[in-house]
């Protein structure tokens, strides 16, 4: 967490909010970046294909919006997005006619990723990705594309949530210039490493 890369690469967003003015931080009582999209107060809005449900409840902004892939404004000029997957999970003990069923269902949403690309979310087949239907979700195709290019794979760990819970409060507190961006990573990785250390 507070490598000099990380640290680097996240003063470089609080910068875009503090110093450089780009985007408005997010705290309430201030708009956030689908509302400023809809005034049109912001001409580039970062963020994901799950966005798609907006557009279509907004028709005049996805009239205006385009999904492109993703500059490298980094500071480093590395281009690069995370993905991940959604799990289904079948607890241990679990006895047909449960455990039949819910093969059954993880088959089903398996079998219909085009029906889990209209939520704007991109199938995890690469088969299905290609698909006319798939493809013809520009948002969603964009992000297949992002993925099969520069995508890197998030995070895998037991204590995967605790994790990301923590980081993400460390992510937070510096998005809202309530903690340095050092000071907020340093304890971050502090607390990760001891998440870690205990297996």
């Amino acid at each position: 967490m507070n490598d000099p890369k990380t640290i680097a690469a996240v003063q470089y967003w609080h910068d875009l909010i503090y110093k450089h003015r780009v985007v408005p931080p997010a705290v309430p009582g201030v708009a956030g970046p689908g509302d400023l999209f809809i005034t049109n107060s912001i001409a580039l809005m970062w963020d994901g294909t799950w966005n798609l449900n907006f557009f279509k409840d907004n028709p005049d902004a996805e009239a205006v919006m385009k999904p492109m892939f993703i500059n490298s404004l980094g500071p480093d000029g590395k281009q690069a997005v995370r993905y991940d997957s959604h799990m289904m999970v079948v607890p241990t003990g679990v006895e047909d006619p449960g455990l039949s069923l819910a093969k059954g269902l993880i088959q089903w949403l398996s079998d219909n990723g085009e029906t889990w690309a209209t939520s704007g979310q991109v199938p995890a087949r690469l088969s299905v990705q290609g698909k006319p239907a798939v493809t013809a979700i520009e948002s969603v195709k964009v992000a297949g594309e992002q993925f099969a290019q520069i995508g890197v794979p998030g995070e895998s760990h037991p204590s995967i949530n605790e994790i990301v819970t923590t980081y993400e409060a460390a992510f937070s507190a510096i998005l809202a210039n309530t903690t340095p961006v050092e000071e907020a990573l340093n304890e971050a990785h502090t607390a990760v490493q001891s998440i870690l250390d205990r297996g």
